[in-house]
């Protein structure tokens, strides 16, 4: 979760990135509110890839709010992660 906020925070006004991969790092609820904050900042990231992160229902719910903010994201894999039908249902609106 540090690396990730330390990540999050170098990369959160940066204009050329446009994926970003951090499959299988462990990020659980606190890297993924640090990786949604990234999200929230950055205009230009179209693809985040975030497989297999031990994302919860709190994470899931901190990405979503993010995507609210966020325009040019288009995608957005969680999959393989603990969301729980909350997480699920806050990303699906």
């Amino acid at each position: 979760p540090q690396g990730m906020r330390l990540l999050a925070q170098s990369l959160s006004h940066n204009h050329r990135l446009v994926e970003l991969f951090v499959s299988g790092n462990k990020l659980g609820d606190e890297g993924a509110t640090a990786l949604a904050e990234l999200i929230a900042l950055n205009g230009c990231l179209q693809t985040v890839m975030a497989q297999s992160n031990s994302i919860g229902t709190d994470g899931a719910c901190a990405l979503a709010s993010a995507l609210k903010r966020n325009r040019s994201l288009r995608v957005l894999d969680v999959l393989e992660n603990e969301l729980g039908q909350q997480g699920e249902a806050a990303l699906c609106e």
